[in-house]
């Protein structure tokens, strides 16, 4: 297994696939499992502000999609799917333990150019924003508060 300092962390709301909530790290630990499956798990420490938001998706089970930005803040954000494992409450902050599986670059453009095709994109358009969009997420990992 391998641990890598988590320094950014978006999350994808299974109801508005458009926008990403950023979250808050005071801390955050990924470790890759090194597993066939592609496994990882992922801490987040965080105030107690995102205890309704997480406690629901771990309730409902849900997984979600997050865009985590692994050492340094200029490197690329990865993509995972993830579900919450456990919440642990302290005095002021929790402790947040992800189940998550890494997506391959592929299946991230895949889905992009899906989306365009379905949104009605074609032509000169379509990879306008296609180049557009594929920026717009290697960039959610540099953006600053």
């Amino acid at each position: 297994m391998k641990t890598f300092k988590l320094v950014s962390l978006k999350i994808s709301h299974p109801t508005d696939e458009v926008k990403a909530q950023e979250i808050h790290l005071l801390d955050g630990l990924v470790i890759n499992k090194e597993d066939e499956e592609r496994r990882w798990l992922i801490e987040i420490y965080v105030d107690k502000s995102y205890e309704e938001l997480f406690s629901t998706l771990q309730s409902a089970d849900q997984e979600v999609k997050i865009e985590a930005t692994i050492s340094r803040k200029d490197n690329d954000p990865a993509t995972f799917i993830t579900t919450v494992r456990s919440i642990n409450m302290m005095e002021e902050n929790m402790s947040i333990l992800l189940n998550a599986v890494l997506v391959g670059k592929a299946d991230i453009s895949e889905g992009v150019l899906t989306d365009l095709i379905e949104e009605g994109f074609h032509g000169n358009d379509l990879l306008q924003e296609f180049k557009k969009r594929v920026s717009d997420k290697k960039t959610i990992g540099v953006q600053t508060k």
